[in-house]
């Protein structure tokens, strides 16, 4: 689930993407998907970079329904079709939070 997403400074939510159902990995969101108007950077850096807080749910409770929870981020090209056997470096920062 998206809790928030940031790109270039600038504030997006659930809207921005498209999504698709993988036969493989289940729910699949898109972001940048208008090819009329792509969203392009620059420049790289901590102001420029593309930021999402996702929720995974709660393996603790979740546990008997499933096995595994996550996310398998792809970045790529907008033109160009994405297999998901595609290797891409991702930074992925992990922070457990207590309500």
């Amino acid at each position: 689930m998206l809790i928030s997403c940031k790109y270039q400074s600038i504030n997006w939510t659930h809207e921005n993407f498209t999504s698709f159902y993988d036969y493989n990995f289940g729910n699949c969101y898109t972001f940048n998907s208008d090819l009329n108007q792509p969203k392009e950077s620059v420049r790289s850096g901590p102001i420029k970079d593309l930021r999402l807080k996702l929720y995974a749910g709660n393996i603790e409770t979740e546990q008997q329904f499933t096995y595994s929870s996550g996310f398998r981020v792809i970045i790529h090209n907008h033109l160009l079709i994405v297999y998901q056997s595609l290797s891409v470096i991702v930074s992925i920062m992990i922070t457990r939070q207590k309500n």
